[in-house]
């Protein structure tokens, strides 16, 4: 008890602090002359939407693997494979999943929902400044696959079978990308 209200009458303290009673007289702040003019709001640097946090290789190839994955199952959503496509190399063998997506919708060919849920991302080992390797542990969701008339084509059960891929990665100025995925069979 004692502590909660020791809180509240400590913050009542310090912002009571600055507080003398007696009003200063109203004085002009100086003026500050800019040593060099201030860059234009347009001259300033904007952040990529690709730009990866800061963090070790391990960490960023983790994090690269689990946007792969959710990046496959937006594509199967909604037909945009333009950021898996960026988050690839480009002799990546991956690339063949986003041109079957891409093929599919200009069909009108439809996926929905179908998902792949990270269970865990193993092993991620960087081998030398410019390569890494992980392995996706997943699971798929269910979903259909409909017609340019909106009829249902396929229907994928939900799998709750664990599956795996194994994960490539390349440091392409810079920044880590996907260059090969393969899943397991077991």
């Amino acid at each position: 008890m004692f502590r909660r209200v020791q809180a509240p009458a400590l913050l009542a303290m310090v912002a009571l602090a600055g507080c003398t009673g007696q009003a200063a007289k109203p004085s002009t702040l100086p003026s500050v002359a800019p040593s060099s003019p201030s860059p234009s709001p347009s001259a300033l640097p904007t952040p990529s939407p690709s730009a990866r946090p800061v963090g070790t290789d391990v960490q960023q190839i983790v994090a690269l693997a689990r946007d792969y994955f959710m990046e496959r199952t937006r594509a199967l959503n909604s037909g945009s494979t333009r950021r898996l496509r960026s988050m690839s190399t480009p002799d990546c063998r991956c690339l063949a999943f986003a041109k079957s997506v891409e093929d599919s919708w200009a069909k009108g060919r439809v996926q929905a929902p179908g998902y792949y849920k990270i269970r865990q991302i193993a092993r991620p080992t960087v081998t030398s400044s410019s390569a890494a390797f992980a392995t996706a542990i997943y699971t798929t969701g269910s979903g259909k696959e409909f017609d340019s008339l909106g009829r249902v084509i396929t229907t994928y059960a939900a799998d709750d079978r664990i599956e795996s891929a194994s994960i490539d990665f390349t440091r392409v100025s810079g920044t880590w990308k996907v260059a090969n995925v393969v899943r397991n069979v077991d």
